[in-house]
């Protein structure tokens, strides 16, 4: 073995969370030969249905994770598996770096110093390590630190067994968390594909559920609302919000989501990206490209706003975000039935 290997890591462009962060980190480390890919995918949203018992909405693009990408190559393991086998973890993780994989397991937070639960709170979340160090004892991670900024740290090797064989993580057996993916690199060719950007569009603008189109879960999510929809959750997230905050009860349970506005800028500027590609690949469109600028910028604008709320929980901004929720959905309707109409003879 090596005694220091790092893999590579570009930026993602969307950090909003980790399971599409890190595995388009690989991607874009080897340049943009999948960008057709992502903007061929990542148009379809959904948000929970019930935000009264969950209190929040849970955001999300729909479609396949970047995980599952044609870029990659793929190997789960189970962590419990795993952890019976008496197998090394430190051998393990080293051992796959070096054949060019990177690491995307589960672990608990409390002891990693960086993160935000650090001595703090136990708390089971994602763990992506993409190099080792066997001089300084370290590994490279990435993830969310507790300045809450999407960045590359390191943990020392005692720190990380700690964290992956907590007692925290015996509660992991059977669930999502219990995977340990390994993911390297995998040269390939993908074309932007029209006929399923065109489909969904179409599945975006009507509220449709992309169970056929993607068939990401074994029987369809109705307990999930799609595309357009997802505004109409986001705008009664934020009245509830409102109604808490104006409450004589002590006890504030509902709290403003900043993931929902840094995913939905996210959104429009892929949507941006995907506009612009097809502007110089098949048809001008640049008026529809110069109406969406405006959606971007209020939804960039409004990431910001949800940033300030944090700080003084002014109700001043909870109006200012409901006008500008309602507003983005007016107008990306508009904008994007007008795009489909452009795109009909392709």
């Amino acid at each position: 073995m090596c005694m220091k290997n790092v893999l590579p890591l570009g930026e993602s462009p969307i950090i909003t969370f980790l399971y599409d962060a890190n595995p388009l980190s690989i991607l874009s480390a080897h340049g943009d030969t999948y960008f057709e890919w992502l903007i061929s995918n990542y148009i379809q949203l959904n948000a929970n249905k019930d935000i009264i018992k969950a209190k929040s909405v849970f955001l999300e693009f729909y479609g396949p994770q970047a995980w599952e990408s044609p870029f990659l190559y793929k190997q789960i393991i189970l962590r419990s598996t795993f952890v019976e086998s008496g197998l090394k973890i430190h051998d393990f993780i080293k051992f796959y770096i070096d054949q060019g994989y990177y690491i995307y397991c589960e672990a608990d937070d409390y002891y990693i110093p960086d993160r935000l639960p650090y001595q703090n709170l136990h708390l089971v979340h994602d763990m992506f390590v993409y190099g080792y160090d066997d001089i300084e004892r370290v590994y490279y991670i990435l993830g969310y630190n507790n300045k809450f900024t999407y960045a590359q740290s390191t943990c020392s090797y005692t720190t990380f067994e700690k964290a992956f064989y907590s007692e925290s993580m015996n509660d992991v057996v059977n669930t999502w968390a219990d995977n340990i993916r390994l993911l390297k690199y995998k040269p390939y060719q993908y074309k932007f594909n029209m006929k399923l950007v065109k489909h969904l569009l179409s599945e975006y603008l009507s509220g449709q559920n992309s169970y056929e189109t993607y068939n990401r879960f074994d029987e369809p999510r109705c307990d999930r609302v799609y595309g357009i929809e997802v505004y109409d959750k986001v705008l009664q997230h934020l009245t509830l919000v409102e109604e808490n905050n104006k409450s004589d009860n002590k006890k504030k349970d509902i709290y403003l989501d900043n993931h929902i506005f840094r995913l939905l800028m996210e959104h429009k500027k892929l949507m941006m990206m995907r506009m612009e590609f097809i502007n110089n690949r098949f048809v001008d469109i640049s008026n529809l490209i110069n109406a969406y600028k405006q959606v971007e910028q209020i939804a960039s604008k409004s990431h910001g706003i949800a940033i300030k709320y944090w700080s003084n929980e002014s109700l001043v901004y909870i109006e200012k975000l409901k006008q500008n929720i309602t507003l983005i959905k007016k107008l990306e309707c508009n904008i994007l039935k007008d795009l489909l109409e452009k795109l009909d003879s392709f």
